[in-house]
């Protein structure tokens, strides 16, 4: 029979398991082993192995175990069945070697019982020892858990506190940090405060001289004041020459007040009792007034000076211009004005004058009559002022008449054969493309009226609509 340790036994068992550490016990045995005696045999023997890994935390575990692994694996004694059973004469043929071994197997396993019973003894007295020791340490660790109990009341009264000052810190952190972003703010306001302080100081300064120099120019107007009024008095109701006998002429002031009150709508019957009302405010009485007729005689000037400025500068500058024209209707009578923009956004009137008709060619009749009136108040001859102005014209702006299209038509046609006359020999030299460039002209419409037409058309389909569905 092989021998074996319980450590091979419990590693076999471990590894591959109960069933084959089993065969493997009885393959090993030279005798016929039972199978549940075997399986029993290991059992047990894992059983104790582990009720001795219990016990680990005891004193000589280690020496315990591994004596316990090194020790030789106990076979099953074999159990003889019927079958079996050998006969009187049989047992006396034993080996008598055979039975020597067995008494030496009894003896050792009863000298290990021995020395396991007295182990057992030793390690119940340690156990009792370290029973007293737990006992006392059980003792100990309640006194220990009552302190400890004790303690925990005096934390959790001290956290509460803790807690409550606690709170009350942050009460008195928040509003010491109100109190603090309030003083930055007083502070700040203080600053802004100071500064303005500081400017108002510097603009009293400057009032205060400012003031005195007011109250020198006061002294020195008051003093001027009193010597006007002297003056005044002295030259109450005295007259004032508006007209000179000797010339038989309105002074130069008197016709510039003149055209002012025109320009400022002032009636021409209403022009001489203006100025008569002015000249009573101020204490002078006028020599004379003009009349009605030299009023409108005056106004016939003041077109006339009109007239002689834009002959005096269109028609001298080369610059191209827009011509703008709309015909109106008052008492049954047609007008035409007639103005012209310049590339600098000024507008210049040319006049505004009665029409026969309101067709194309009586429009442009009227338009050559006002540069004829610019040409015999300008300064140059040969209509060389109405040539320029009809030369600078580059565009027209007008509504979508039919008689104000054939008015451009006609008028690019008037304005063609002057560039003719103008250019002569180097006329004909030019290509066509050149001639249609400088004699074509832009014209441009105003689209107001169509919009007033849409906006009619619109509102009247809206209300129409608005009935439809409110009723």
């Amino acid at each position: 029979m092989a021998s074996i340790t319980n450590q091979d036994v419990i590693e076999k068992e471990r590894l591959e398991g109960l069933i084959p550490c089993c065969q493997w016990i009885r393959t090993i045995s030279n005798q016929t082993l039972k199978d549940t005696s075997v399986r029993s045999s290991v059992l047990s023997l894992v059983k104790k192995l582990q009720n001795l890994k219990k016990s680990r935390s005891r004193p000589g575990f280690t020496e315990k175990i591994d004596s316990f692994k090194k020790e030789p694996y106990k076979f099953p004694s074999v159990i003889l069945t019927s079958k079996n059973k050998k006969s009187k004469n049989d047992i006396g043929a034993l080996n008598s070697n055979m039975l020597k071994s067995l008494a030496e197997n009894l003896a050792t396993d009863l000298n290990k019982s021995l020395e396991k019973e007295n182990e057992l003894k030793s390690e119940n007295a340690e156990l009792k020892l370290s029973y007293s020791k737990k006992c006392n340490l059980k003792y100990k660790l309640k006194a220990c858990k009552t302190q400890i109990h004790e303690q925990n009341n005096k934390i959790s009264c001290l956290s509460r506190r803790i807690k409550s000052k606690s709170e009350q810190m942050k009460r008195l952190m928040s509003q010491n940090s109100y109190y603090r972003k309030k003083n930055t703010k007083l502070e700040t306001c203080y600053m802004e405060v100071r500064n303005c302080n500081e400017k108002l100081k510097l603009k009293m300064q400057d009032l205060d001289n400012k003031l005195k120099n007011l109250q020198k120019q006061f002294s020195d107007e008051r003093e001027e004041n009193e010597y006007l009024r002297l003056l005044i008095n002295d030259n109450i109701n005295r007259d004032i020459q508006l007209f000179d006998e000797n010339k038989m002429l309105y002074s130069e002031q008197t016709q510039e007040c003149v055209y002012e009150l025109l320009n400022n709508n002032v009636t021409t019957s209403r022009v001489s009792p203006v100025i008569e009302t002015v000249l009573k405010l101020a204490g002078v009485k006028a020599n004379k007034l003009p009349s009605i007729s030299t009023v409108n005689n005056m106004n016939v000037q003041r077109l006339m000076l009109s007239h002689a400025h834009v002959s005096n500068t269109i028609a001298k500058e080369d610059e191209p211009c827009c011509l703008l024209s709309d015909e109106t209707s008052k008492y049954g009578q047609k007008f035409e004005g007639f103005h012209l923009s310049d590339s600098h956004g000024k507008t210049w009137v040319l006049g505004l004058r009665h029409l026969v008709t309101k067709s194309g060619r009586d429009t442009l009749q009227t338009l050559q009559e006002i540069l004829a009136d610019i040409d015999s108040v300008g300064k140059n001859s040969d209509n060389l002022g109405s040539k320029q102005i009809l030369l600078n014209i580059v565009s027209t702006m007008s509504d979508r008449a039919a008689t104000q299209m054939k008015f451009n038509s006609l008028l690019e046609e008037y304005r063609t054969n002057v560039l003719k006359e103008e250019l002569r020999d180097k006329w004909e030299e030019m290509s066509d493309v050149e001639k249609l460039s400088i004699s074509k002209l832009n014209n441009f419409f105003c689209g107001l009226h169509v919009l007033v037409h849409i906006a009619e058309g619109s509102s009247s389909c809206l209300i129409a609509a608005e009935k439809v569905f409110l009723y």
